[in-house]
């Protein structure tokens, strides 16, 4: 009997740790997109900033930012694809460097936590 209360304990701190270890390691790295030849033909908007709601594993939500550095962003909800090896994290600022802007091109759905569809513009970075 003091053999089995020795090893169950035993066996079930190791699969736990098992099935976490084992989580860790499968993680599937973010899918880069490249962008749309349409998307290279379209000009540039005028925000150069956007505040990520959520990340996702191709991309952001994200709200657009009325100026750079503005205290809260609640402008146009986008979608903003990984490209150029950016990877997002939730709350993080997307602002464009320097001779770069942010085009809108194509749609992208999404399931919201209420289960309803929605649809908001992907917004792209591309040289100017």
């Amino acid at each position: 009997m003091r053999y089995v209360l020795v090893i169950l304990p035993s066996l079930l701190v190791g699969c736990i740790a098992g099935m976490w270890l084992g989580y860790e390691s499968a993680q599937i790295p973010p899918l880069q997109q490249t962008m749309p030849e349409s998307a290279q033909a379209r000009s540039c908007e005028s925000v150069r900033e956007f505040n990520v709601l959520q990340a996702t594993r191709e991309g952001a939500l994200a709200f657009a930012c009325e100026s750079v550095g503005a205290k809260h962003c609640s402008g146009q909800l986008a979608f903003i694809p990984n490209q150029r090896n950016i990877e997002f994290f939730d709350d993080q600022r997307v602002r464009v460097a320097q001779g770069q802007c942010f085009v809108f091109d194509g749609v992208h759905r999404y399931t919201n936590r209420e289960g309803r569809e929605r649809t908001v513009p992907i917004a792209w970075i591309r040289n100017r």
